[in-house]
Formats: C-alpha cells, sequence, structure tokens
C-alpha cells in the first residue's frame, strides 16, 4: 500500500485519489492494529531467566512504515 501510494503521488502519475484511498487503508489497518498487543523482546526461561531480546515489530515501527515515506 505504501509503495502504490508514493508512486499515485509521483508527478509521473499524479493521481491523489488513489493516494487518498491508500491511506485510508493503511490508516483503518493501523487503526485495528491498536487493541493488539505485540510480544515482548525479551525471552525467557521455565526459571524466568533472560535468554535472548529478540527484534520484533511494534506498534511505532508499523506506523513508521505505513506513513514515513509518504
Amino acid at each position: 500500500m505504501v509503495e502504490i501510494t508514493v508512486r499515485a503521488l509521483s508527478p509521473d502519475v499524479n493521481d491523489p485519489f488513489t493516494a487518498i484511498a491508500c491511506i485510508g487503508n493503511l490508516t483503518g489497518t493501523i487503526c485495528d492494529l491498536t487493541g493488539t498487543t505485540f510480544p515482548s523482546k525479551y525471552r525467557v526461561d521455565d526459571e524466568g531467566e533472560l535468554r535472548l531480546i529478540a527484534d520484533v515489530t511494534n506498534f511505532d515501527g508499523i506506523v513508521n512504515a505505513a506513513f514515513y515515506q509518504v
């Protein structure tokens, strides 16, 4: 969706209606994710000992990926 939005806004295409529709879809998806609980980046064993710090996607990362280029 982001790629379509950026292309629709480019001077060569200049299709604001497509861009607005894509931004609407992205916004709807982001709204759906507001109620999602994202997993912790900390992984522990059965005794509660930290074993791994994972690279996870969080809400801020998704919003950034969706709207930074636009």
